[in-house]
């Protein structure tokens, strides 16, 4: 349902930390949901892709212990270099 393409961005809002991670959906899962209607409000209202998010974040939450946000990103969106690579963890904190 999810393909080994994630990503790890860190902000922060005053003194509190905050980590959301980026998941690429597989391709077959994707097709079931049009390009068109991929949006926070449909993921929300789709019954299978809510539970897949929330199964993410409930693993998270059980091998580290932490609440994460997990958002549901369309195949090949999150960022790589030109060798294919991801960039695993972006810091967005401005320490």
């Amino acid at each position: 349902e999810v393909v080994p393409h994630y990503q790890i961005v860190v902000t922060r809002e005053g003194t509190l930390d905050d980590a959301e991670v980026k998941v690429e959906v597989a391709e077959d899962v994707f097709r079931e949901i049009t390009q068109e209607a991929w949006s926070e409000d449909i993921l929300e209202a789709d019954h299978h892709m809510r539970n897949l998010r929330d199964s993410i974040q409930s693993e998270i939450k059980g091998m580290i212990g932490l609440n994460m946000k997990v958002t549901l990103m369309v195949p090949a969106t999150i960022p790589r270099s030109e060798g294919g690579k991801l960039r695993r963890v972006v810091d967005l904190r401005k320490l």
